[in-house]
């Protein structure tokens, strides 16, 4: 009987031990910061863009391993034009000290409205940094 629960016990700790090899081990610690920026130096930081702007979002990391995606999920959420909760492009990049994730819209203008982009790390949701886009050249 002894034997039966350390057998039990045994292959429990090695279950729970696969399973957590398979997760995707995340730190959100790893970034150091992440925000939206009119301009890819990071200079001038925003919250709206105008419709005809190029989207730029700047993550900075440090000790995430080599290996982690980072994705980047621009998504309408409320819009003039688009229907709801429209994902416009997702973007996935390795990880480095400094990425630059943007999004222009092909000489198009944005429509109007709430959008937002979702910040991955090895597919765990890290953050959604809202924002809006405005039909003036006023911010």
């Amino acid at each position: 009987m002894k034997n039966r629960k350390t057998i039990q016990l045994l292959l429990l700790s090695l279950i729970m031990l696969a399973a957590a090899s398979c997760s995707n081990n995340v730190d959100p610690g790893w970034i150091n910061q992440a925000g939206l920026y009119t301009d890819p130096a990071g200079t001038q930081p925003t919250d709206s863009y105008n419709w005809r702007d190029t989207f730029y979002l700047i993550v900075d990391l440090s000790d995430a391993p080599s290996d982690t995606a980072v994705q980047a999920s621009w998504i309408a959420v409320d819009t003039n034009r688009l229907q709801p909760d429209t994902v416009v492009k997702i973007d996935t990049k390795e990880a480095r000290s400094r990425l630059v994730f943007e999004i222009e819209n092909g000489g198009n203008f944005w429509p109007v409205g709430q959008y937002q982009v979702n910040l991955y790390l090895n597919k765990t949701l890290i953050m959604e940094i809202p924002f809006e886009v405005h039909d003036t050249d006023i911010y």
